[in-house]
């Protein structure tokens, strides 16, 4: 299944950062540039700086923990055409996308990540 295995990667990609703090190669194969032409995509909350230089349509964007604010998910898709995969097992969460009219390169999974495999106990949030 494409998912296990996206999700292997990025679990061993924290791990490995964990585990070797000290980082002699870089974990990306190219320099990276000392100046972008920077945009800011999403709600003052929920949004994020990003460099849209090396981001296409054929890119794919990983959103973990998105909660009730997918507002940077959803303009990264109509600005630049990407697939979204987000990622929250919250059953806030999960209630409140279900609410929600989502573009068809939105893509959810109930899924959470942590530096183990198994389940781990959520509690509820101190603003329901």
């Amino acid at each position: 299944m494409i998912l296990k295995k996206i999700l292997r990667k990025i679990k061993s990609i924290i791990t490995n950062i964990i585990k070797k703090p000290s980082i002699k190669k870089p974990l990306i194969p190219f320099k990276i540039q000392k100046k972008c032409n920077k945009i800011y995509l999403g709600t003052e909350y929920g949004g994020w700086d990003i460099c849209p230089d090396y981001i296409s349509k054929d890119s794919i964007i990983y959103s973990f923990g998105i909660g009730e604010d997918i507002s940077f998910d959803l303009e990264i898709i109509k600005k630049l055409g990407c697939k979204v995969y987000a990622f929250d097992p919250t059953p806030k969460s999960i209630n409140w996308l279900k609410k929600q009219d989502l573009p068809d390169d939105f893509y959810y999974y109930d899924y959470g990540i942590a530096d183990f495999d198994g389940l781990a106990k959520f509690f509820p949030p101190d603003n329901p």
